[in-house]
């Protein structure tokens, strides 16, 4: 996690190991309250996070206030469903390791409803 983050601290022109350090801690607080957050979003890479986030949001709006999802909706569901925390063990485990964190499991549960503007 470190290097990784000194890469990214890199290519975002800050390199000060203190700003490193500040960085790493804040994020160490932010995963050891990882049960508190419904979705969890890994930004690895940052093309599937930025549609992950998406699929986020809009699968929260059609849920939440009914709003209708334009284009390929039973996709964009399916893919904030893969980032439900209950949904997300595998790929977190990495990252709580890497931090020290110890990941037992929550579940959180996320219906479908009947969306056949997709078939």
């Amino acid at each position: 996690m470190r290097t990784r983050l000194r890469n990214r601290s890199r290519a975002e022109g800050v390199v000060v190991e203190d700003e490193l350090f500040r960085r790493l801690g804040q994020a160490r607080k932010e995963i050891e309250n990882y049960r508190q957050y419904g979705y969890i979003l890994i930004n690895d890479v940052l093309d599937r996070a930025v549609a992950q986030l998406e699929a986020i949001v809009l699968a929260e709006r059609f849920y939440r206030n009914g709003e209708p999802i334009a284009y390929r909706s039973r996709r964009v569901l399916e893919v904030a469903a893969a980032c439900l925390l209950s949904n997300s063990q595998e790929r977190l485990k990495p990252v709580l390791e890497a931090f020290g964190i110890d990941g037992g499991t929550d579940q959180q549960q996320l219906l479908f409803g009947d969306d056949s503007d997709d078939d």
